[in-house]
């Protein structure tokens, strides 16, 4: 759609077009969102009571289930909820999963910035064609995600880690296949669709796994402390990438720095 727009009336109307959904959404979140539920009108005194039933955080849904031969590799156990700010500041699980985001928002913001351009000088594909491959991924992370979630909870029994390092390692393989795949507008769509779903597949899980870490009123520090990652990513890795692609003069570096 971007690219039609772009070709029909200019890069300008890109901004002017999709600044209205944005405006919208604004409107409708300031009049049906609310900060507690107690006041919203479209929850019930029983869905309120049920909310605030602090009992049933405690209860452990996966009780006395087993993720059989899986269960070998994957295993939990209980921790103490970060209960103070200097607590989750001194959480190697909050710092390591802090680092973990920081690194794989570069192969996400990496497919955002560099995938038209890449198509087009590497691939050598045309604009309008550009346009239509490189939806690809977000097709495919839209799937993902879904699916992600799907198995974080019913298969793997709300278990967040074993996402998280399925996502990292096969997205690592999808970037080195990208490179190297042929000028087939076929198998560089798939590859892309498939990059995005195994990217997406565990990336929900990065920010939900504090919430198993830190209580009601730590848990906002701790996922400030780790979408810092993405922050701090998105400063640093922009020259970064834009050195790689100058130095090796190929877009193809850039996708393979993300595996190294």
């Amino acid at each position: 759609m971007c690219v039609w727009i772009t070709l029909t009336y200019g890069w300008r109307y890109v901004f002017y077009c999709f600044s209205v959904p944005g405006i919208v959404m604004a409107c409708v979140w300031y009049v049906f969102v609310r900060n507690k539920p107690e006041e919203s009108k479209f929850v019930s005194e029983s869905e309120v009571a049920y909310i605030q039933d602090r009992s049933l955080a405690n209860q452990v849904t996966t009780a006395g289930k087993s993720l059989g031969a899986l269960g070998t590799f994957i295993r939990a156990r209980k921790v103490k909820l970060i209960e103070t700010k200097g607590g989750v500041f001194g959480s190697w699980n909050v710092w390591g999963d802090c680092l973990a985001y920081f690194l794989m928002v570069s192969v996400l913001y990496g497919l955002l910035t560099w995938i038209p351009s890449y198509l087009v000088r590497e691939k050598h594909f045309l604009f309008m064609k550009m346009g239509m491959v490189a939806a690809a991924p977000w097709i495919g992370g839209f799937i993902g995600s879904i699916v992600g979630g799907w198995l974080s909870d019913k298969v793997f029994l709300k278990r967040r880690k074993p996402t998280m390092l399925f996502t990292a390692l096969f997205t690592a393989i999808m970037m080195m296949i990208l490179i190297r795949l042929l000028q087939s507008v076929p198998l560089v769509t798939l590859a892309l669709f498939m990059t995005g779903f195994l990217l997406n597949v565990g990336w929900p899980a990065f920010t939900a796994y504090p919430m198993g870490l830190a209580t009601g009123s730590t848990y906002p520090i701790a996922i400030a402390l780790v979408n810092s990652g993405e922050q701090d990513d998105r400063s640093g890795r922009r020259p970064d990438q834009g050195s790689l692609s100058h130095w090796r003069r190929s877009h193809g570096g850039v996708l393979q720095r993300p595996w190294r």
